[in-house]
């Protein structure tokens, strides 16, 4: 998890990660941060999120097993 203040810049770089995430997010109404993996440096663009809180949630969902699987029925 990042948490960043306002104002928010447009991108933000994130070092150390050994893959590539699955899912960015906004925690926040569950908005995709659209984003780039190369050379170990994860960059996140920040999309213009409303809220009025002063500090905002980003999750950084790294793949799961779980994910592979097609379809789910319950």
């Amino acid at each position: 998890y990042l948490f960043v203040k306002k104002p928010f810049t447009d991108e933000i770089e994130v070092a150390g990660l050994d893959q590539e995430p699955n899912r960015v997010e906004w925690i926040d109404g569950r908005v995709d941060c659209p984003y780039t993996f190369e050379k170990k440096i994860l960059k996140i663009t920040l999309p213009i999120v409303e809220s009025p809180f002063t500090w905002q949630v980003i999750r950084i969902q790294e793949h799961r097993p779980e994910d592979d699987i097609a379809e789910t029925e319950f």
